[in-house]
């Protein structure tokens, strides 16, 4: 059989090794675009101005954690196609850089809802926001969500979760973590960054163009 490797030799058949250079090619793409966008962000939102603002610090926040997102995935994809460690470590593979991307890509998720929450304060409680959109408040809810992520994906840390047989990140033996890792993580983590942040963004949106259309209704009944 040679549908997916040489035996003799082991390297991919054409049509994969086709296709992993494909992965390949779009992979330094997307992720040099992706450095580019952060490094211009960056030198946006990191003026005064900006950062002075809770938006703007909002802004800035997630410009830093998205980069250390995107460098967590880069070193992710490095191994899966090019087969580089740039650390040939266990812990900082499976347990370091698992535990990274998690927790930073929660973050982005959460710091994406919170500046439209914020707009949403700004353009429809106009005096209440001088009291909320603070940069100080800002600070104080990254805090809070870097502290819940860090913690709640502390398993990643866990002695056990090495390479296996396969060089790929695993819970080896049968344990609570494994069985939370592959059964109730992924359900978990997809209400927490899609589902959650999505319904607030939504929801928020709906309840402006809501006081939107009243506000254009009161406006037109007046005699």
């Amino acid at each position: 059989m040679n549908n997916t490797t040489d035996e003799t030799n082991g390297s991919l058949s054409p049509p994969l090794e086709v296709l992993r250079m494909i992965t390949a090619i779009l992979g330094i793409m997307v992720y040099s675009t992706g450095f580019i966008g952060n490094f211009l962000s960056l030198l946006l939102f990191i003026q005064k101005d900006f950062r002075q603002v809770s938006t703007g610090l909002i802004f800035l926040l997630l410009n830093i954690v998205s980069t250390i997102h995107l460098f967590s995935l880069i070193v992710e994809y490095v191994d899966s196609i090019y087969q580089i460690q740039i650390i040939p470590n266990d812990k900082f593979r499976c347990q370091f850089i698992l535990w990274l991307q998690n927790a930073t890509r929660t973050i982005c998720s959460f710091l994406a809802a919170t500046i439209s929450l914020d707009r949403f304060i700004r353009s429809e409680y106009l005096m209440k926001s001088r009291l909320w959109c603070t940069t100080q408040n800002v600070m104080k809810l990254f805090v809070l969500y870097c502290l819940f992520s860090i913690i709640f994906y502390t398993f990643f840390l866990h002695p056990l979760n090495i390479f296996n047989n396969l060089k790929q990140c695993s819970f080896p033996v049968s344990s609570t973590f494994r069985l939370f890792a592959l059964n109730y993580l992924p359900p978990i983590r997809f209400f927490l960054i899609c589902v959650l942040p999505v319904v607030v963004m939504v929801g928020l949106v709906d309840e402006c163009f809501g006081i939107s259309i009243n506000q254009r209704i009161v406006f037109h009944n007046k005699p």
